[in-house]
């Protein structure tokens, strides 16, 4: 999925914001309630497998259906601690990518609802995946680590791992949060129509410190996995996390070099004399 995923925005633009113009599908919608759709999956995702575990002593679904979020709140309780960590993590930044963010945004112009649909699916089942794999499954991926081992010995390579992980991780969202609010507010700043350089913070150094920002932060959530099931690259937990990380350079970073170059191609010199990477300082 990620080499499918790479191939395709390599090659063609995503039709959406300043590429709207590019679509062939002449079938749109707002862009906030596109923004929602398409990253609600992932918390109806977490939500049900928590219920699912939540309400694992029931007789019958019946119970689920008829009490859903005190299904939900035994999930949390029944979920170990160890992978309650990574599953924090994971379900903040789609709080604040579904249920805050959305309403942020300025739209400029609506989105080809076929875009929407896309980002649906995938999170659907990257949704599903890593919810599964916190909740569902962790007695099975997380049962070697025990919360207080982290507790009792930060030095061992599992805790070292896993507080990495959780440093990326809110380093990333930091990054990605201040710079996707940054371009909000030069939007706010700018007539429709037309576009400015961003300036300040890491828009000194790259064009997409946003895309950089979300790179860094699904490493560190790869790192937290890896730390939570042994400092072990090779456990299903860790390639569940690594899994994620790929998809987004895949998806986030050819994206960024095409913003770099339609940067340059739009500002031309005065955009190239700020020395500006694409996606990452001083290299690409």
């Amino acid at each position: 999925m990620a080499f499918l995923t790479l191939l395709s925005v390599t090659v063609c633009h995503a039709p959406y914001g300043r590429y709207s113009a590019d679509t062939i599908v002449p079938v749109v919608m707002d862009t906030r309630a596109a923004w929602i759709l398409q990253e609600m999956p992932t918390l109806a995702a977490v939500a049900f497998h928590l219920a699912l575990v939540g309400g694992a002593s029931s007789k019958s679904l019946f119970d689920i259906v008829l009490d859903p979020l005190d299904a939900v709140i035994a999930g949390v309780y029944a979920t170990p601690c160890v992978a309650f960590i990574g599953l924090a993590l994971f379900t903040t930044h789609y709080i604040h990518r579904t249920l805050i963010f959305p309403f942020m945004i300025q739209p400029r112009s609506p989105t080809p609802i076929h875009i929407m649909l896309l980002a649906n699916a995938y999170c659907s089942f990257n949704g599903t995946l890593q919810a599964s794999a916190w909740i569902r499954f962790a007695p099975k991926l997380f049962g070697e680590v025990k919360f207080s081992d982290l507790l009792e010995n930060p030095c061992s390579p599992p805790a070292i791992v896993t507080i990495v992980g959780i440093l990326l991780f809110a380093s990333g969202m930091f990054i990605n949060m201040k710079s996707d609010y940054a371009l909000v507010a030069l939007r706010h700043r700018t007539a429709k129509g037309s576009y400015s350089i961003p300036r300040g913070f890491a828009f000194e150094f790259i064009s997409c410190p946003n895309f950089f920002g979300e790179g860094v932060e699904w490493l560190g959530y790869a790192f937290t996995a890896a730390g939570l099931s042994g400092a072990c690259i090779c456990t299903t937990a860790s390639l569940v996390g690594l899994s994620f990380f790929l998809y987004t350079l895949s998806n986030t970073f050819p994206r960024g070099v095409k913003h770099h170059q339609w940067y340059l191609d739009t500002f031309k010199e005065k955009y190239a004399q700020l020395n500006r990477k694409a996606v990452i300082p001083f290299i690409l």
